[in-house]
């Protein structure tokens, strides 16, 4: 059992035996509750940024007034905090998952008190994809986790690349040197095999900037050769 889990079967060990049953549905609700925001969090960001348990335990031990509690909760604490977590998670990591589902939906489908008429349960606050901006994101594969460069490490990448480019075809290109009459033919191939890779990996370089514009700071927009040695951006 979770710490929740525990705190919450203290509270019911001390209270009168007629409230346990209505007050032990609640309980387990909110842990239910708990779980599955964490869990929609886990999509988009990483373990640090969790809920934790100590924000429900403060939940009263009288069914009515834990219902008006929740909705203060869920609106002025749990929602704020879970919008400027994702967005912090898609700006760093971009799309993880591929859609959003707002936790408000679990929780008006397994809502637990009935005495309102709803009337509580239709002022929590959703948390919808527009507000998180959540498709102005790219997904894209994660090579060994993030994928996200920053732009330190994208304007890095430009500039060595720039930096240890040979001559392009427009600019002077240096006198080939003379190739010994007695080479082998074999060594004359193995020399065309070497340029001909050469010249592939300079031209992947060569695009590298312009992908990098296209398709955003992704370790994906690098030659696969170059992109284990890209340090996760975090």
């Amino acid at each position: 059992a979770s710490l929740l889990d525990r705190h919450y079967n203290r509270l019911l060990s001390i209270q009168p035996a007629d409230k346990r049953p209505s007050l032990k549905h609640v309980y387990t609700w909110l842990v239910s509750v708990w779980r599955h925001v964490n869990d929609t969090l886990m999509q988009h960001v990483d373990g640090q940024c969790l809920i934790g348990p100590t924000q429900f335990m403060s939940c009263p031990a009288e069914v009515d007034a834990a219902e008006e509690w929740f909705l203060g909760l869920w609106n002025m604490v749990l929602t704020p905090h879970i919008i400027t977590t994702v967005q912090e998670g898609l700006q760093q990591y971009g799309r993880k998952h591929a859609g959003w589902q707002d936790p408000v939906d679990f929780i008006k489908g397994s809502y637990p008190w009935t005495s309102s008429g709803r009337e509580f349960c239709d002022l929590l606050q959703g948390i919808h994809a527009t507000e998180l901006n959540f498709d102005s994101y790219r997904s894209g594969p994660l090579i060994g986790g993030n994928s996200i460069l920053s732009q330190e490490q994208m304007e890095e990448v430009i500039r060595c690349v720039r930096e240890h480019l040979p001559p392009s075809p427009r600019d002077p290109v240096p006198p080939a040197r003379t190739t010994s009459v007695l080479s082998s033919g074999s060594d004359e191939n193995n020399n065309t095999t070497r340029q001909e890779t050469m010249q592939r990996r300079i031209a992947s370089y060569r695009e590298i900037p312009e992908k990098l514009q296209r398709n955003g700071p992704t370790r994906q927009s690098l030659p696969a050769h170059m992109r284990s040695r890209v340090h996760c951006y975090k």
